[in-house]
């Protein structure tokens, strides 16, 4: 049978326990917890308080007594505030302070004058704060089951404080109502329990806080992102509009102005100008969809030799001083992806191989099928990329070295990998300083299928 030793002893290490779990909880939080801290110095406290009374036999009279004591009852009012504070219920702290003041100064009169009156004082302190907890969590509005439980747990504690708090005085004037073993055991038997009940419930609502600031910041955020995408979007159609009717005005004045040689070398840079304003427009807007967590990819199936052709007409708006060849294999087959995705990875592609490409180079665009899969290849012979920029090539608004004055903003084959990944794809580069650079996409014929919703 477990004696009241035991029992002291496994709810002081049982404090020290859970003192130091919440010690870790707050280290590991990104954001720190005043209330936790305070509770975790509560429990460190009552912990070491009740250690030296369960071993008052091997320390010396004054830390058996009057220290031990003080860490108790501090213990108590520093688990209590430590709920005031994480409950924001701040117009109790001024009494929890005053109730621990009163108590170590009584204790400190009862140390000096009568030491058997010390086990009463701490009765009567347990007593008020276990009661004083329990009305706290009670007048708790709109709070969890939880906290109601941690009131009844509290409740019951208090009841039993307030009963040995009785018997001592009936016991001071000579009056035995029941064995003082038995009393302490059952004491001490819920003084186990409330422990094990705080601890883990007080770590619990930190917890439940914690999820509920959490899932409170993910809404704000995706709030902020849904903004700033329309934001985006609506910023977008305004550019695009007065950029059409430049574009549609200069087709125009070609037709029928007949411009000489030097006004169609204008109105050429201004429709090649047009065309990559579009280009970057059109970049941020499928970065921002990629971006997107609920991404769903408008999978069709897509003709290649229709998306060569466009990728071609395109091309050629952005540089007519390129030469573009395409290498089609013959009888390609139907493809199935997101064709406005695969739009934007082929322009990427053409239009890099073009920005780091000396006019009048040829440019190949090569599409074969290999293994029952589409391999698209875009081959230049440019400057090349040296060889420690390879790994990186691909990462967002990255340029390397040999980039210098060329227009872009390094987000071109950052989509294209997100694009092929999309699309359980193989995105490869390989390149020679000074010989020129090939980019080799390997794409499924077919979208694997998702898995039905259980």
């Amino acid at each position: 049978m477990l004696d009241i030793k035991t029992i002291a002893l496994m709810i002081a290490f049982g404090n020290l326990t859970f003192g130091l779990l919440a010690s870790i909880y707050n280290i590991t939080n990104e954001v720190k917890n005043s209330a936790l801290q305070l509770y975790q110095w509560g429990k460190f406290a009552g912990g070491f308080g009740l250690l030296l009374l369960a071993l008052h036999q091997l320390v010396i009279p004054i830390v058996a007594l009057d220290i031990s004591h003080i860490l108790l009852f501090s213990g108590w009012c520093l688990e209590f505030g430590a709920y005031c504070l994480f409950l924001k219920r701040t117009k109790w702290l001024r009494f929890i302070f005053y109730l621990w003041l009163f108590s170590i100064i009584f204790l400190q009169i009862t140390y000096l004058t009568d030491h058997d009156n010390m086990n009463l004082l701490n009765s009567l302190v347990g007593g008020i704060v276990f009661s004083s907890m329990s009305f706290c969590f009670f007048s708790c509005r709109n709070r969890s089951w939880l906290l109601h439980f941690l009131a009844v747990i509290d409740l019951i504690s208090a009841t039993l404080f307030f009963a040995r708090t009785a018997e001592r005085i009936l016991l001071a004037v000579h009056i035995t109502t029941m064995s003082h073993t038995v009393a302490n055991t059952l004491l001490y038997i819920d003084g186990f329990f409330a422990m094990i009940c705080h601890g883990f419930g007080f770590l619990l609502l930190v917890k439940q806080e914690d999820e509920k600031r959490l899932k409170h910041a993910f809404t704000e955020l995706e709030k902020a992102e849904a903004d700033q995408r329309q934001m985006l979007s609506m910023a977008t159609h305004e550019f695009r509009t007065p950029l059409s009717v430049i574009d549609s005005t200069v087709q125009l004045l070609c037709v029928t102005m007949n411009p000489d040689a030097q006004t169609q070398k204008l109105l050429d840079r201004i429709r090649r100008g047009v065309k990559r304003l579009v280009h970057f427009l059109d970049n941020c807007l499928t970065e921002d969809r990629l971006d997107n967590r609920a991404l769903i990819l408008h999978a069709d199936k897509v003709d290649l030799n229709q998306l060569a052709a466009w990728g071609l007409e395109n091309a050629e708006l952005i540089s007519s001083a390129h030469k573009i060849r395409l290498d089609l294999a013959p009888r390609l087959p139907l493809i199935e992806g997101d064709k406005h995705l695969l739009k934007v990875l082929l322009i990427n592609l053409l239009s890099n191989a073009i920005k780091f490409s000396k006019p009048e180079a040829e440019i190949v665009l090569r599409i074969h099928t290999v293994n029952e899969k589409i391999v698209l290849a875009v081959c230049d012979a440019g400057q090349g990329i040296p060889a420690d920029e390879l790994p990186h090539v691909s990462e967002k608004y990255m340029r390397g070295r040999g980039a210098g004055t060329i227009s872009g903003a390094g987000l071109g084959l950052s989509l294209v990998v997100r694009i092929v990944e999309l699309h359980h794809g193989h995105f490869s580069i390989s390149s020679t300083l000074g010989k020129g650079t090939t980019v080799k996409i390997e794409l499924p014929l077919k979208l694997p299928l998702k898995p039905e919703a259980e």
